[in-house]
């Protein structure tokens, strides 16, 4: 099976917790991820994906458990995904070829901007930990 990590990317604003979404080259929105590198821990390869695709770095991760989804694409593949949460700061920068835009977002506007059921579940389960106030 296939394995990537990522970051749910939070920032805390004054009307209450936002989320980044990236858009890739395939038009597809979701969150920041990719493969590990030789040696690499999921945590480390997570980080090194949110800076490549976005220039943010981690200001701190949150204690929240990662989520893991699994799915299946091009009617073959297995791919397992596990994201961590994360709150993260720096100049939101789309650094490469891979990404064509993010936006930060709130649960509510996740769910309806993400591509994939996945994802849009994931926003739903958000909903009982970062309840914007």
């Amino acid at each position: 099976m296939e394995k990537s990590y990522g970051v749910i990317p939070c920032r805390h604003t004054t009307d209450g917790w936002e989320f980044l979404l990236i858009e890739d080259f395939r038009g597809n929105w979701g969150f920041p991820k990719g493969h590990p590198e030789p040696g690499e821990e999921p945590k480390e390869t997570a980080e090194r994906e949110l800076q490549e695709e976005t220039g943010l770095f981690i200001k701190q991760w949150l204690d929240t458990p990662p989520i893991t989804m699994q799915y299946t694409y091009s009617e073959k593949h297995e791919k397992e995904v596990t994201l961590f949460f994360a709150d993260v700061d720096g100049k939101l920068v789309v650094l490469t070829g891979e990404i064509l835009q993010a936006q930060w977002v709130t649960l509510e506007e996740g769910e309806q901007l993400a591509t994939f059921s996945e994802t849009k579940k994931v926003f739903r389960s958000l909903r009982s930990i970062f309840r914007n106030s």
